[in-house]
C-alpha cells in the first residue's frame, strides 16, 4: 500500500478497483491539485479523466498503488541520497528487488541510467534505476572554499569536473604574450627550433640556472636583457613555466 504523504502532485499511479472510475477503467492516473470536474465526484467517483485528487487520496488509499514518481532526471545529481519510491513490473521480476521499495541509498552515478548505491550487506548494492523510480531526500552538499550550497542539477552537475581554462586567457591575455614574445625571439634570433627546450639536457638545472640569472638582474636594478632587449621578468616567468611544464610532464628530473 502506498504512503498518501509521500504522494506528490505529477506521481503516477495504477488504479486497483474499477468501481473508483468513471466511464472507464483508466489503468493509470496521474496526481493532480485538483480536478478540473469535481461533478464527478459528487456522483462517487474518485478518478475522473486520468487524474485523482491529491487530497482524495487518502480516503482510498489502499486502492492505488504508485507505478512512476514525478522526479526528472534533471532532479537528480552524483551524490544525492534518493529513496526507491517504485520499481516496474519488469523490474521486480527481473531482480527479485520488491524488498527495495522504501530503502534510501546514494547516487554514485548517471549516464543513461541512474545507479544508486543502498548500501545493503551481503547483497547486490548498485542498482540501475529510472529517475521515476526515485525520490530526492537530501540534495548532495556543493562546497566552494567556506560556502556551503546545494547543487543546481541543471547547472552544476554540467560543470562538474570542467576546468575553465577560459580563465587562463582572460586573466593573463598580456603575461601569454610576454612568453610568447621571448619563445619568438629565442626561434627568430637564437636559431632555437620551436619547443626544443622541452629536450635540453639537464632541464631542470639549465631552467632553475637561467630563471635565477634573470631574477638576479632584475633585483640589482637591470629591467631589460641586453640580448633581446625583452623585461629580465618574461625570461624569468618563461624559465619557470617550462619548469612547471616538464615537471607536469615527468620530463624534469
Amino acid at each position: 500500500m502506498i504512503n498518501a504523504d509521500k504522494i506528490q502532485i505529477g506521481d503516477k499511479l495504477r488504479v486497483l478497483c474499477p468501481y473508483l472510475l468513471d466511464d472507464a477503467v483508466h489503468e493509470t492516473v496521474t496526481v493532480v491539485a485538483a480536478l478540473d470536474d469535481s461533478e464527478s465526484i459528487r456522483n462517487g467517483y474518485w478518478v475522473h479523466q486520468d487524474q485523482v485528487e491529491k487530497d482524495d487520496l487518502k480516503f482510498h488509499v489502499e486502492k492505488f498503488t504508485l507505478v512512476a514518481t514525478n522526479t526528472k532526471y534533471s532532479d537528480i545529481s552524483e551524490g544525492d541520497t534518493v529513496e526507491i519510491a517504485c520499481l516496474s513490473d519488469e523490474q521486480i521480476n527481473k531482480w527479485d528487488c520488491e524488498y527495495l521499495i522504501g530503502k534510501q541509498g546514494v547516487v554514485t552515478k548517471k549516464s543513461k541510467s541512474i545507479h544508486v548505491n543502498t548500501g545493503s550487506e551481503g547483497v547486490l548494492s548498485e542498482w540501475c534505476l529510472q529517475s521515476e523510480n526515485l525520490r530526492v531526500v537530501e540534495k548532495a552538499q556543493l562546497i566552494i572554499g567556506n560556502i556551503e550550497g546545494v547543487f543546481n542539477p541543471s547547472l552544476e552537475t554540467r560543470k562538474n569536473g570542467k576546468i575553465k581554462a577560459d580563465l587562463l586567457e582572460t586573466g593573463f591575455p598580456n603575461a601569454m604574450m610576454a612568453l610568447a614574445e621571448v619563445m619568438t625571439w629565442a626561434a627568430d634570433y637564437k636559431g632555437y627550433l620551436p619547443n626544443d627546450w622541452k629536450d635540453i639536457p639537464d632541464a631542470k638545472n639549465s631552467l632553475l640556472a637561467a630563471a635565477a640569472r634573470h631574477r638576479l638582474k632584475r633585483l640589482k636594478g637591470e629591467e631589460f636583457d641586453d640580448e633581446s632587449k625583452l623585461p629580465h621578468l618574461y625570461h624569468e616567468a618563461f624559465n619557470v613555466m617550462a619548469q612547471l611544464e616538464l615537471l607536469i610532464t615527468g620530463k624534469l628530473e
